[in-house]
């Protein structure tokens, strides 16, 4: 006995020229999620700059003695809030003297000569851990570090702090914000691309279904599709997005200070991966619901 054929979606014009259409609209609205996720990687490395540019600067007192210079020495590298690098502290040491050349290359005048002396003292900074970064905190280290044998000094720039972290909190508050709202956006979209595709083959299914083929035998060549237009979709979205960065790099050279190369790979494949499973699932739940519909709900 000859084996029965049904038609699948490929074998019929209006879904394949639907086809195309709903691969550039996996495309398009894949490529503003990837978009807004970058935004977020190009944040987060910035937030991570900022952060890492918080410092407490130590200033040592002129009279300290050597056994007390060696003493505040010993007790700045054991404080919590100091940032360590393979059990090490990460700090600089500026003498007067550097500081001295410093500031006379920076104003152009040599401040030694008019005063006679170098009024400037050696000091220690330190990157602060973010746990510390926090105003109140800061505070409290100032306090604690004055009370130390031979400070003479505690500085951090409090109003630049203050700046950092309130822009910080924005900033994530609003791209999370955006890619929230980007994501549902999407996912609606691609949902309704797909529906729309399968709308028109509504009657094939019924068609399929009345000649004796099984809910799996009907659902597998639409999901196979669908599968197929998330990966394609999925690959012109990050072909897109790649122009697009290569484009805002050349705009705008500094972007490479916040680039992560692993961060972008992670966004393109999910990408890939995103538009696959957005598409599968909708196109699950479209042939589900026209498995179910009457004759009349057809019409």
């Amino acid at each position: 006995m000859a084996k029965k054929k049904f038609a699948t979606p490929s074998r019929f014009g209006s879904y394949s020229r639907n086809h195309f259409t709903v691969i550039g609209t996996i495309a398009v609205s894949l490529f503003i999620i990837g978009v807004f996720s970058l935004l977020a990687v190009y944040a987060g490395q910035l937030v991570n700059i900022l952060e890492n540019s918080i410092t407490i600067q130590v200033f040592v007192a002129k009279d300290i003695t050597p056994t007390d210079s060696l003493q505040l020495h010993q007790t700045l590298l054991q404080q919590p809030f100091v940032v360590t690098a393979n059990g090490e502290v990460q700090y600089e040491y500026v003498t007067k003297e550097a500081a001295a050349r410093q500031l006379i290359a920076e104003t152009g005048e040599d401040f030694i000569q008019l005063l006679g002396t170098n009024p400037l003292k050696d000091s220690y900074v330190f990157k602060v851990l973010p746990a510390y970064q926090p105003i109140n905190k800061l505070k409290e280290i100032q306090e604690q570090l004055k009370a130390l044998q031979g400070v003479a000094e505690v500085v951090y720039t409090e109003t630049f702090i203050q700046q950092i972290q309130a822009n910080i909190e924005k900033l994530t508050a609003l791209i999370a914000l955006l890619v929230f709202i980007s994501i549902l956006i999407v996912s609606i979209l691609i949902s309704n691309a797909i529906r729309l595709a399968l709308y028109s083959q509504r009657f094939l299914i019924r068609s399929m279904q009345l000649v004796g083929a099984t809910a799996l035998f009907i659902k597998k060549p639409f999901l196979g599709q669908s599968i197929k237009q998330g990966l394609v979709g999925g690959m012109l979205a990050c072909v897109l997005l790649s122009i697009a960065l290569i484009y805002a790099n050349l705009q705008i050279p500094e972007l490479k200070l916040v680039e992560d190369v692993v961060s972008t790979i992670a966004v393109f494949c999910s990408l890939i991966i995103g538009g696959i499973v957005i598409c599968f699932l909708s196109a699950y739940f479209a042939m589900n619901k026209y498995l179910r519909m009457s004759l009349d709900e057809l019409y």
